[in-house]
């Protein structure tokens, strides 16, 4: 989520993919939409907050109890 506009090996078109990502992340952002996804640290859901020129993910905070 720092950068956005890197592009990985497999993304088909790589302008769209940086498109597509900055626009999701700039509306999950925006809509302070809790996201949860498999590579983010534990507890691996969370916030977006815009971050310079980048994004970064703000983990809720967790409890072990229900």
């Amino acid at each position: 989520m720092r950068h956005p506009e890197w592009q990985a090996v497999f993304d088909m078109d790589g302008n769209q993919a940086v498109d597509t990502r900055r626009k999701l992340l700039d509306m999950a952002a925006a809509e302070r939409a809790r996201v949860a996804f498999y590579h983010a640290p534990f507890p691996a859901t969370g916030y977006i907050a815009k971050s310079g020129s980048g994004y970064e993910f703000v983990p809720v905070q967790w409890m072990s109890t229900i």
